[in-house]
């Protein structure tokens, strides 16, 4: 450890814990007073922010909110990393969302922070996780088909309510029963008897 890192196992599993109680004050306790954190998601949700949120008091109104939006906010800690003064955390939310962290550390302090998302994936819109927890399975399928069309995604997200799930491989059709009233070709024949002969001797 360097620059005043901490352990990156011990502080990953505080991380999940505090979050996992919603306990923001105890959250905000490891972020230095300029510390500046950039994700995508802030992008979206604070209008001409170009993603960054500024200071502590700037972090505690936009969590707050997010907290507030999630009331079953949860996460699994699923690998740590660790650098000279970096720890990234890679995690999985209440969704099954694929997420990380990288948290620059000086003197003890979280100074810079980085949400980031899956390649590939885009950031799943509030309403439509929300309507997706409401939904059945089968529908929710129909409006991923909608939603994510002309999408090209890294990986398949197992977990998420979204997924059409693994591909079922469709059973060979049944072969069709010779008609007799149809030719090798394909072509009709007339009808013929019985006891008619399928071919007639040359004359000798």
């Amino acid at each position: 450890m360097t620059r005043g890192m901490p352990d990156a196992a011990a502080f990953a599993r505080t991380w999940a814990d505090e979050w996992n109680s919603h306990d923001l004050g105890s959250i905000l306790a490891h972020y230095a007073p300029d510390v500046a954190f950039r994700s995508p998601l802030a992008a979206r949700v604070l209008p001409g922010s170009d993603g960054t949120v500024r200071g502590l008091a700037g972090l505690r109104e936009y969590w707050s909110a997010g907290l507030a939006a999630h009331p079953d906010l949860r996460f699994e800690v699923l690998g740590v990393f660790e650098g000279t003064d970096t720890l990234v955390i890679l995690f999985r939310n209440e969704a099954g969302e694929l997420r990380a962290e990288a948290l620059t550390f000086r003197d003890g302090l979280i100074v810079e922070g980085r949400g980031m998302f899956p390649a590939g994936q885009g950031i799943p819109d509030q309403r439509e996780r929300a309507a997706c927890r409401r939904m059945s399975p089968v529908a929710a399928g129909v409006v991923a088909a909608g939603v994510r069309r002309g999408w090209r995604a890294s990986r398949r997200r197992e977990t998420s309510c979204l997924d059409h799930g693994p591909r079922v491989p469709r059973k060979p059709l049944p072969s069709r029963p010779h008609s007799p009233g149809i030719g090798r070709c394909g072509r009709s024949r007339p009808h013929e008897p019985e006891n008619a002969s399928p071919c007639k001797k040359k004359p000798e």
